[in-house]
């Protein structure tokens, strides 16, 4: 694990919530948790990271007060576990966490993998592409000129087209590099993410699948906050600021507010539109019997296997598109310098 300000990833924070909870259910305090951990670690980063937050609980901090300190945990763990500690019900709340943080790795590698995978196709048929038009035209072009003939017509527009990538080259290659830096930008920096999941809010399919993914992680919280004891507001206004999504997180703060001035859960939620007729339905029925965050989390579990599903169908569509498009490519151009050879030759012959 990583160390310092900058914050735990999702599944660092699992493993760690993980390990506690095991150690709080078995009676055993954080300060001696901590312990345990650091002895059982070889990691020179976490093993600090244990030391500050032992040292913090030896001064008399309480234990979500070292988390906080730290400043590598989200205040959705720190709130949480305030309220573990306050309810004595940490080994809960830190094995709900450890859950819900290896739900959204899990979710953010599929993304990654869906975003990765087209890049990587892509950018190996521009190269594919380029090489042919660089490197394999010229040599048709010589056996033509040996021929006592020339490339023209579309072979030949390629070929000038090949030509002109050679004599601006480092033009092209610094192109190439700023793309790549952008790339980066987006997939290695906050603010890059941030610039990017405004992009994807921008169009149909991509914004749908973020709203599912901002609702699937609302209800995920909810269904936590409300589990751990948290008040129904509190609960709103906390798993806000997880879902990754300005516009579905300014519509939760708004129901905030409806349930906070006397408004039913069901209804603020329906004025939102944060959640479809069925999952409203349920939750109505919840609210007379009771189990809420239950409902909430088969709310959150609905939304994931949405979110897989349309992940899966997106990659299972993408991989043959991207060959079917690459071959087309590669095969138009070398018939269109083949065609006109088998047309040289016959009149030779």
């Amino acid at each position: 694990m990583k160390t310092g300000t900058k914050p735990l990833n999702y599944y660092e924070i699992s493993s760690f919530c993980r390990q506690m909870a095991r150690l709080f259910s078995a009676g055993i305090g954080p300060m001696e948790a901590l312990s345990i951990l650091k002895e059982d670690t070889t990691d020179s980063y976490y093993n600090n990271f244990l030391t500050k937050m032992s040292e913090n609980l030896n001064t008399g901090m309480r234990f979500h007060e070292a988390l906080e300190d730290s400043k590598m945990f989200p205040d959705y763990v720190v709130s949480l576990m305030r309220l573990g500690e306050e309810t004595g019900r940490l080994d809960t709340v830190a094995d709900s966490l450890a859950s819900y943080y290896e739900k959204e790795d899990t979710l953010r590698q599929n993304i990654k993998s869906a975003v990765l995978y087209p890049v990587i196709m892509v950018g190996l048929m521009l190269i594919v592409v380029m090489v042919v038009l660089r490197f394999v035209l010229p040599v048709f072009q010589q056996v033509f000129e040996e021929m006592g003939s020339s490339m023209s017509g579309i072979s030949g527009a390629l070929l000038q087209f090949g030509n002109a990538l050679s004599r601006y080259s480092f033009i092209i290659n610094l192109f190439l590099l700023a793309m790549l830096c952008l790339i980066l930008f987006f997939a290695l920096t906050e603010k890059g993410r941030g610039v990017f999941r405004s992009l994807l809010l921008k169009f149909g399919p991509t914004r749908a699948l973020q709203e599912d993914i901002a609702c699937g992680r609302f209800a995920s919280g909810m269904a936590l906050s409300l589990k751990s004891g948290l008040r129904t507001k509190e609960s709103m206004d906390l798993s806000a600021d997880i879902v990754g999504n300005e516009e579905i997180r300014t519509r939760i703060k708004e129901s905030a507010e409806k349930v906070e001035q006397g408004v039913p859960l069901v209804d603020a939620i329906e004025e939102a539109h944060l959640f479809e007729h069925f999952h409203l339905r349920m939750l109505e029925v919840s609210s007379r019997t009771g189990g809420t965050d239950e409902v909430m989390q088969e709310i959150a579990e609905e939304y994931d296997r949405r979110t897989v599903r349309r992940l899966s169908s997106f990659l299972s569509a993408i991989e043959p598109t991207l060959v079917i498009i690459l071959s087309v490519v590669i095969g138009a151009i070398l018939l269109s310098v083949i065609m006109p050879l088998l047309g040289v030759l016959s009149d030779i012959g």
